[in-house]
């Protein structure tokens, strides 16, 4: 005899199984554990049957959907049958003031960070250089040292890797004010838009301040 088997602890319908007869007496079924003659009611999408001990109900089913939940950032999981939580949503919320305010800090220090590390300004000389202190400190470096052996030029390896030889010192020197010119300004700009950031009075305002270096 066909019969519906259910989870013990949730009640959720698993299947059809098979109640056999009894060795012993003819015409009756032994019925496995957890099961139900009872056929399970038409679902429809995001439902499960659920046996409640004496019939099927149709039930919310959301299991494997992500969201959030009120204000909350942290994306949730349903992990469990039923309807979805109070004041779901399958998108985040905006953020708060003090969230915005963070992460555009955040993102002012990282970009700044990163012009020091790979940023370039194309010189008066026509060279693409990168502006860190590192790559600046270099070329004084090799200034200083041409300058020792009295060498009237030196060559100079631009942000794309491409080397110039036979640069005159002094067009060396315009490049090497140039770099440094460009951090200051870029610092300059840095404390402009930080204290921007910091004068901002509404999460709208803060989006609409533009970050670059």
């Amino acid at each position: 005899m066909k019969v519906y088997s259910y989870n013990p602890a949730t009640g959720e319908y698993l299947g059809e199984t098979t109640a056999d007869e009894s060795p012993l007496e003819p015409g009756k079924f032994l019925m496995p554990a957890h099961t139900t003659e009872t056929p399970p009611c038409l679902l429809t999408e995001h439902t499960v049957a659920v046996w409640d001990g004496s019939e099927w109900s149709k039930v919310e089913d959301h299991r494997g959907e992500k969201g959030y939940i009120g204000s909350s950032q942290e994306e949730t999981e349903i992990k469990e049958i039923g309807p979805l939580p109070d004041e779901w949503s399958d998108t985040p919320p905006p953020p708060t003031f003090e969230e915005e305010l963070e992460q555009k800090l955040q993102e002012l220090s990282g970009k700044y960070r990163s012009y020091l590390l790979s940023g370039s300004i194309m010189t008066s000389i026509g060279f693409n250089m990168q502006v860190g202190n590192e790559h600046s400190a270099s070329l004084e470096n090799a200034i200083i040292m041409a300058e020792i052996k009295e060498q009237e030029s030196i060559y100079i390896t631009d942000a794309d890797d491409v080397s110039h030889p036979n640069v005159p010192i002094e067009d060396a020197r315009k490049i090497l004010f140039e770099q440094r010119e460009a951090v200051l300004a870029a610092h300059s700009k840095k404390q402009e838009l930080r204290d921007r950031i910091k004068g901002a009075t509404t999460v709208e305002e803060l989006i609409a301040i533009e970050i670059s270096f």
